[in-house]
């Protein structure tokens, strides 16, 4: 996620990866491992407040402000619920900049493209 910037989960807890699919090793941050922890995985130990506002703000930083959820609902979630979403605003923020890393890629190669044979007639 060159773009998303995933901070420190406060207080996080070191749980094991769930990624086993993955050739080469796990990559995924321990906040990454937290947040599937209590997103899939049920994980018990409850959120602290300061973690709930993490996944918040996590939420906030991931997704686009007219496609997000209120703010008032995602702070009604539970703890479970919040993790997930914070879980899917990072995959939809990922696939965003992919998109867009494919876009660009192509407009780059047709201008390239152009300017080495001229303008188009």
């Amino acid at each position: 996620m060159t773009d998303v910037l995933i901070d420190r989960l406060p207080d996080c807890p070191a749980l094991p990866c769930q990624c086993h699919h993955v050739r080469g090793g796990c990559v995924c941050s321990d906040s990454e491992k937290a947040v599937v922890g209590w997103a899939y995985n049920g994980y018990g130990r409850p959120m602290t407040d300061e973690q709930r506002s993490w996944c918040v703000d996590e939420i906030d930083r991931a997704i686009d402000p007219m496609l997000r959820p209120p703010r008032w609902r995602v702070l009604s979630y539970s703890d479970r619920e919040l993790a997930t979403a914070v879980d899917i605003a990072w995959i939809d923020r990922y696939q965003t900049l992919k998109e867009s890393d494919c876009h660009s890629d192509s407009q780059n190669r047709q201008s390239s493209h152009t300017s080495s044979n001229g303008p188009a007639s």
